[in-house]
């Protein structure tokens, strides 16, 4: 449904802020933080530099080093993967699922929420690096279980790997 509860407390904590901030007095508030700020940066109005669309590629794989070359890692890990699967019929080699059904689906709620926040900012015309922080917490997350995935490929957690599976499967 549309109407969930949990919009109520999105409302009680967010709109306190903006009421008192558009009732301060200054109107200034309401054309700076919610027209300027959140529709014009996006659309490049008058005062608003213009990178090009490419500038969130260059700062993320500048500013994310050396996790960048993980997720360029990720990235030809899951094309390879659907090139094999999809285009070559290749099924048999198709590499072990995912350890459970909640980290498949946190695997791919995160790819998509990266994917579509990345490439709508770089729709926009007005860029901050610190827009990427949008992103970091998908990132992170598929990071770190690609590289738990990918744990015995890179001898990481070789001892006692039979004591901490008997430790998650009790």
């Amino acid at each position: 449904t549309l109407v969930n509860y949990r919009w109520v407390y999105i409302l009680l904590v967010a709109c306190p802020w903006y009421l008192v901030a558009a009732f301060s007095g200054k109107d200034t508030f309401i054309q700076r933080q919610l027209i300027f700020e959140n529709v014009s940066r996006f659309f490049g109005a008058e005062g608003i530099t213009i990178k090009p669309w490419w500038f969130y590629f260059q700062h993320f794989w500048t500013q994310s080093f050396p996790w960048s070359f993980v997720i360029f890692f990720i990235i030809c890990d899951q094309i390879y993967k659907l090139i094999k699967i999809k285009f070559l019929k290749n099924e048999d080699s198709k590499e072990p699922e995912l350890s459970s059904s909640a980290e498949s689906l946190i695997f791919k709620i995160s790819t998509i929420w990266a994917v579509v926040v990345f490439f709508f900012l770089s729709l926009s015309a007005g860029k901050r690096s610190a827009y990427l922080l949008l992103i970091t917490i998908p990132v992170n997350l598929l990071i770190s279980i690609y590289l738990y995935r990918k744990r015995e490929i890179f001898n990481i957690f070789q001892e006692g790997k039979e004591q901490s599976a008997k430790i998650i499967y009790k």
